[in-house]
């Protein structure tokens, strides 16, 4: 089994976790996935600037509690990482953003049946 196999079947169990222990944020993510996708792909890659949950729904038809939960799941998931832990807004930043890791959460979203191809 190679390196990217078993990366992918490590990426498929701590989704499966997420599901079985935050079902309520793990539902969240997966009904606002593409918009959430979508607004990293904004700031992180074609604007390269730091965000919040409160500036995603600014700029996006997501609630900034919406927001923060989809943030708090692709973190769990190493897809952000917050800059530092405080007790204000958790800002995620450009250069942190794996774009190749949210990729494959897709797949395997889209392979389990939680989301449906876009």
């Amino acid at each position: 089994m190679s390196g990217e196999q078993i990366s992918e079947q490590k990426l498929q169990q701590e989704i499966a976790e997420l599901k079985d222990f935050n079902s309520r944020q793990f539902q969240i993510l997966v009904d606002n996935f593409y918009l959430i996708k979508a607004a990293i792909r904004y700031f992180g890659i074609k604007q390269g600037l730091s965000f919040t949950s409160v500036k995603v729904s600014e700029n996006f038809p997501l609630a900034s509690t919406t927001a923060g939960s989809c943030l708090n799941m692709l973190e769990e998931l190493g897809v952000v990482a917050v800059r530092k832990q405080s007790t204000s807004a958790s800002r995620y930043m450009p250069q942190q953003v794996n774009m190749e890791r949210l990729t494959k959460v897709e797949k395997i979203l889209t392979e389990n049946f939680e989301i449906k191809e876009y």
